[in-house]
């Protein structure tokens, strides 16, 4: 119980960095749209303009939706992980051999501090163009949404290398022959005279 405790706290603490990432991330907008209709005041093409703050709303659009997705599969990923923890402690309470998955505890939890960190990074970031030259526009939002598509396709799999890991744990847990359970003691019945 203390456990699930604590791990309700954590998720808490993630979540309020997340929403401080996301209101600086906010903040970094406001600004960044600024510069951006500055530099865009240059494209003499109207649509052009209408185009690519199009675009730019759009991927950070994206990105706050799926950082937003892969945070709450980080979320689950660390709930998993600390109900196995639980388990290990309670086996090895019980008299097991849990070393080779308290090694694999250590590994899922590097990668899934990973991940966290990762998406806290990415929830930051914000996708402007960094110059608005007519002549290049088209290859810069391409670039733009490149970028974009290369950052979250590493942070996947950043969560799903964490993932894997809490999984490997749990396998290699459910390997190890559960403990027996003691019989309760149950007085013997004396027939009353």
């Amino acid at each position: 119980v203390e456990k699930r405790d604590e791990v309700k706290e954590k998720v808490a603490a993630v979540r309020e960095e997340v929403k401080a990432k996301r209101e600086e991330v906010k903040e970094k907008l406001a600004e960044k749209r600024e510069e951006a209709k500055e530099r865009l005041a240059k494209v003499r093409d109207e649509k052009k303009r209408n185009a690519v703050t199009r675009v730019e709303k759009e991927l950070i659009r994206l990105n706050i939706r799926m950082t937003g997705m892969l945070d709450k599969a980080v979320v689950q990923i660390d709930r998993v992980l600390a109900r196995v923890i639980e388990r290990v402690t309670t086996m090895r309470g019980a008299g097991r051999d849990v070393s080779s998955v308290v090694l694999k505890v250590d590994v899922a939890t590097a990668a899934l501090v990973k991940a966290k960190d990762a998406v806290k990074v990415q929830a930051a970031k914000v996708y402007t163009l960094a110059n608005a030259d007519e002549a290049t526009l088209r290859d810069d939002v391409k670039a733009l949404r490149e970028s974009l598509r290369n950052d979250l396709h590493a942070l996947r799999e950043l969560v799903k290398v964490a993932r894997t890991a809490v999984h490997d744990v749990a396998v290699a847990l459910a390997q190890i022959p559960k403990p027996e359970p003691v019989a309760p003691i149950v007085p013997a019945l004396v027939p009353a005279n």
